[in-house]
């Protein structure tokens, strides 16, 4: 983690996505709205027969907030907000409408931070690149790692990351 700080551009993704998740997650009402809108859109999807019913699908998620020391938690901001995007601008739009104060300014900041290209380009390729690594960090983070497991781990993640780069 302490690497990715010296990248500016991560360093100020995870800056901005951890602003929006503390404009939307501040307060239980935000929360609810969140809640809310994510169950009338699954109910959409659901009337137009684009989403899979069933037994452990279609949960209703919270945004995860990002740690400081664990890449599994950045993952899983960043997962989360993916999952949750067009919620999570529903309710800043909310915020916007019906707030008052700073923090009607904060949600439109948030709101157009999220909205643009780079942000979005930066989410999704951080999502492909964390998924790949995911699996090396784990590894590395438990005590009983066999070196040579690792160094096969690290060899095939580097093969992965090459062949994303390849192909992009």
């Amino acid at each position: 983690m302490a690497a990715s700080q010296g990248v500016i551009v991560v360093q100020k993704f995870f800056t901005k996505l951890s602003f929006v998740i503390n404009v939307v997650g501040a307060s239980s009402k935000r929360f609810d709205q969140l809640r809310d809108v994510q169950a009338e859109q699954m109910a959409y999807f659901k009337s137009i027969g684009e989403l899979e019913t069933g037994r452990g699908l279609n949960q209703i998620g919270a945004l995860q907030r990002v740690g400081d020391t664990r890449w599994g938690s950045h993952l899983k901001s960043v997962l989360s907000l993916i999952k949750i995007f067009s919620p999570i601008c529903e309710v800043l739009l909310k915020i916007i409408e019906d707030d008052t104060g700073s923090i009607n300014g904060d949600a439109d900041l948030a709101y157009d931070t999220i909205t643009t290209f780079e942000f979005i380009f930066v989410l999704h390729l951080k999502k492909e690149i964390m998924e790949i690594t995911d699996l090396f960090f784990q590894a590395l983070q438990r005590q009983s790692q066999d070196i040579l497991n690792a160094l096969r781990l690290a060899a095939s993640t580097k093969l992965l990351l090459q062949k994303m780069k390849d192909e992009k």
